[in-house]
């Protein structure tokens, strides 16, 4: 449900959309890896490829592993919303997932269930202007 039903469809606002008067672009700082607590961390720096100032709000979606039907390809997992951007300048940014977050609701057992694979992460500033910045492996080695 929700904004997933327009995923085949062309429309001028996707999910996520803001309107702004510059381009960003998204690189990997420093790729998925454990926090010391708990759960994983990616950090991006978004940089102001335009020619005006701007905010940036990076959107951080999951693909999920598998191709359950009752789950969306794409699930919103986190934002950021950055200060002004002069044209040029970068900014540095981390996501944060927890196993709460790779976790599906099992109507059997009545609790989250971590689902394990490949999740597939990807950076934008909407569901339908988003970048491949890696992922996070879920369950047991061989």
């Amino acid at each position: 449900g929700g904004w997933h039903l327009y995923d085949s469809l062309d429309v001028a606002y996707p999910f996520g959309h803001g309107l702004s008067y510059t381009d960003f672009s998204v690189a990997v700082v420093s790729d998925w890896a454990p926090r010391l607590s708990s759960g994983w961390e990616l950090v991006v720096r978004i940089t102001n490829v335009g020619s005006s100032p701007g905010v940036a709000v990076p959107q951080l979606f999951l693909q999920f592993p598998g191709g359950d039907d009752d789950r969306p390809a794409w699930q919103l997992r986190g934002f950021n919303k950055s200060d002004v951007l002069a044209p040029g300048a970068s900014w540095d940014t981390a996501f944060s997932l927890e196993s709460r977050d790779l976790s599906q609701w099992d109507t059997r057992s009545h609790s989250w269930r971590l689902v394990e694979g490949q999740f597939r992460a990807f950076v934008g500033a909407s569901s339908r202007d988003m970048q491949l910045c890696g992922g996070v492996s879920v369950g047991r080695g061989p």
